[in-house]
């Protein structure tokens, strides 16, 4: 489903997590779907910077045997531009194997 973080709810979670790290900090969005892309949006609406968010896309990209991520090749291909313009980093055909923090902090 999609998740708006413009809802009054979810927003004020974001900003109070986005609260307690630097203009500097980097984000981190995993995902392939409009789910994902939506959270990129919604950072991108309150005010995160660009340089600091990351998508990491599964199966995502060239390398895809199983078709376009969105349906279509034409929709993926203007998304990564649109993103790539906006100053998003971008990596596809990753798969998160795990994850590492200490003190509420991923590594």
């Amino acid at each position: 489903g999609y998740v708006s973080l413009s809802t009054p709810q979810l927003n004020s979670v974001v900003k109070s997590c986005l609260g307690e790290l630097s203009e500097t900090d980097p984000i981190v969005v995993y995902g392939a779907s409009l789910d994902a892309l939506a959270a990129v949006t919604g950072l991108l609406d309150m005010g995160v910077s660009s340089s600091c968010i990351t998508l990491v896309r599964p199966g995502w990209g060239p390398n895809y045997a199983n078709g376009a991520s969105l349906g279509d090749p034409k929709v993926d291909d203007m998304l990564d531009a649109a993103l790539g313009e906006a100053g998003v980093d971008c990596y596809s055909d990753l798969t998160l194997v795990g994850v590492d923090g200490e003190e509420g902090v991923l590594t």
